[in-house]
């Protein structure tokens, strides 16, 4: 019998993962919101805030997200909520990713 567990154990490893999956979704990239470029850009917005907020840049205005169209990052007021929380871990330690998910 247990032989028979050895030479079939891929098989069954490969059926218990199978049946999990029944059970339990799987999905990678899901700390993001949206799509992939929605949390890239939401991302990439965040650490632009981070960055005039700690003086590393002159202001958060003047991004160039959408070159040549001037100041449209002020188009949007949603990340003015939670600009000072994700600048606030990213000043005590975390990195982008991990600021970004928290």
């Amino acid at each position: 019998m247990i032989n028979f567990f050895r030479s079939n154990f891929l098989f069954f490893t490969l059926a218990l993962i199978g049946v999990s999956s029944l059970f339990y979704k799987i999905d990678f990239g899901a700390y993001f919101i949206g799509d992939l470029a929605d949390g890239r850009l939401n991302n990439h917005i965040f650490e632009h805030f981070y960055l005039a907020f700690t003086n590393q840049i002159p202001s958060f205005k003047q991004a160039s997200f959408f070159y040549p169209a001037p100041s449209t990052i002020m188009m949007s007021d949603s990340h003015w909520l939670l600009g000072p929380f994700y600048s606030l871990l990213r000043i005590v330690g975390f990195k982008m990713e991990l600021s970004f998910i928290s």
